[in-house]
Formats: C-alpha cells, sequence, structure tokens
C-alpha cells in the first residue's frame, strides 16, 4: 500500500514562461514542489523531474545544464497542457549540499560527479523518485511521457506501476 500523499498548499506562479499553477506535495517524510498546466488525466502527462541544484539554479554553473534543461521544459509547458515539471530536494543527486560543493575542487581536477562523489565516500547517485510515482498515482495518472535523460527515473515510476510511454533526452 502506498504512503497517503497530500497537497500541503497550492496556488499560481508568474514565470517567465508563463502563469502556471504551484503545487506544494508531501508523504510525511519528503515534500516535492510541482509546477504545472492544466491537468487531465484521461490524456498524456508529460513530465520533467528535476533535482534541485544550488550551483545550478541559483548561482549560474556552468558546469551543469540544470537550469537551462528547467527553463526549456518551461517554455514547453506554456504551449502543452498537462505538463507538470517536479522538483526535488535531492541536492548532489541526493548526498546534500555538503558533498555537491565538497565536489567542485575533485571535478576541477578533471574528475566527473559521479567520480568526485565516489572519491569523497558518497554514492554515485543517492536520488530516489519513489515520492514522484506516489504523486503521479494521487494525480490520477498511470502513464506518463518523460522528458530526461536518466534511465534511474523511469525505473523508479515503473515499480510503482506507472507506465513511461516515451523517453525525449535533450
Amino acid at each position: 500500500m502506498l504512503p497517503l500523499i497530500n497537497r500541503l498548499a497550492q496556488g499560481k506562479l508568474n514565470t517567465y514562461n508563463g502563469i502556471f499553477e504551484i503545487s506544494l506535495f508531501s508523504d510525511g517524510l519528503t515534500e516535492i514542489t510541482a509546477l504545472h498546466t492544466f491537468l487531465d488525466n484521461k490524456k498524456t502527462l508529460h513530465i520533467k523531474i528535476q533535482s534541485s541544484c544550488l550551483t545550478g539554479h541559483y548561482f549560474n554553473s556552468t558546469e551543469c545544464d540544470c537550469k537551462h534543461e528547467v527553463d526549456k521544459f518551461q517554455k514547453f509547458m506554456s504551449h502543452n497542457d498537462n505538463s507538470i515539471l517536479i522538483i526535488l530536494n535531492q541536492e548532489g543527486r541526493g548526498n546534500g549540499n555538503v558533498a555537491h560543493i565538497a565536489s567542485q575542487n575533485l571535478k576541477n581536477e578533471g574528475l566527473s560527479q559521479e567520480e568526485a562523489y565516489k572519491e569523497l565516500g558518497f554514492p554515485e547517485d543517492n536520488r530516489n523518485y519513489d515520492i514522484v510515482a506516489k504523486t503521479l498515482i494521487y494525480l490520477g495518472f498511470n502513464s506518463c511521457v518523460l522528458h530526461s535523460k536518466n534511465s534511474r527515473k523511469i525505473q523508479d515510476l515503473e515499480k510503482f506501476g506507472i507506465n513511461v510511454e516515451l523517453i525525449e533526452p535533450y
């Protein structure tokens, strides 16, 4: 049985790409923020799952494309109902801000993000997408078009019975 998901708050958000609905969901342990257009669970859902990224989203780091991916998907959303952007509080691939910031020097020495985390004693990717699947079920969706390059997201959604119809890499 899936833990209950609750919508804690919702409202309208004006962005550079249009006006969207914004919602905060929680399963009692984890919170996620969802920015979305009008949702109709009888139509195909387009989804982008993005982990928060302090250096990319707030400080415009040139080392990652997080901010550009979010901007690109918001532009897609502005022309496509049934679209949802989910932001997870899983900084540093789920390892936190300490791991993310500590990895910067190792990355500057030529290590990949995964290698830097491993060198520091962190998992290469510690993210979990279960709450996304639970939220989609709460919203009445059992399938989606996932806009992502990360196949782990597909596995986590499918283990909860969400059919991932298509992957559209950027």
